[in-house]
């Protein structure tokens, strides 16, 4: 059996909904996902098929002949995924797989790694990949699937969400203390 390229099979729905509504941003919000990875996706099929399938307009997206000749074979193939999903949904556990969280190694060693046995017991079809590194995961490259970070990442494409909030405190010993009164942590050496 030939295979297809990931890129098709992760752009088709992305392609025929661009298609349906002539507009990526609607076709995103139809999906649930951004519009610049609905316009990703389609991108990445045009260049796994090396076929233009839109021709961009301020106003939307327009199909191109190469994609109204394969509009009806996307159909049917995303009419088969959803027959071969309805046949299977009862016995599969969406809750499923591997998920793979990053975080410093304190953090794992001693927050997540304790939870992990109720977490386990509650959800025992996935399974946690716990990441403990002091270098940050590149989340837009699926290094991991979540990360705990003190820092907000930057590419839009993440959703953040603000689980914890602490103070920090700089601790010294006397000696080194005495007569020093920082503003801010850039302050200490």
């Amino acid at each position: 059996m030939e295979s297809v390229p990931s890129e098709v099979l992760v752009g088709l729905a992305a392609v025929v909904v661009a298609a349906e509504e002539g507009s990526a941003t609607q076709a995103a919000s139809r999906l649930g996902i951004t519009a610049a990875t609905a316009l990703r996706r389609i991108d990445g099929a045009e260049r796994a098929l090396g076929l233009r399938l839109f021709d961009r307009y301020p106003t939307g997206l327009r199909p191109t002949d190469a994609l109204r000749a394969l509009l009806p074979w996307a159909e049917q193939a995303i009419a088969a995924l959803r027959g071969l999903v309805g046949e299977v949904a009862d016995g599969l556990d969406p809750a499923a797989g591997v998920v793979r969280i990053a975080s410093a190694p304190a953090v794992s060693a001693h927050v997540l790694a304790p939870a992990a046995r109720a977490f386990n017991a509650a959800h025992p079809k996935i399974t946690l990949e716990l990441l403990g590194s002091n270098e940050l995961v590149r989340m837009e490259q699926l290094e991991a699937d979540i990360a705990l970070r003190g820092v907000k990442p930057t590419p839009s494409e993440l959703v953040a969400k603000c689980v914890l909030q602490f103070d920090l405190v700089v601790a010294a010993a006397p000696e080194l203390a005495a007569g020093y009164n920082p503003e801010a942590m850039s302050e200490v050496p």
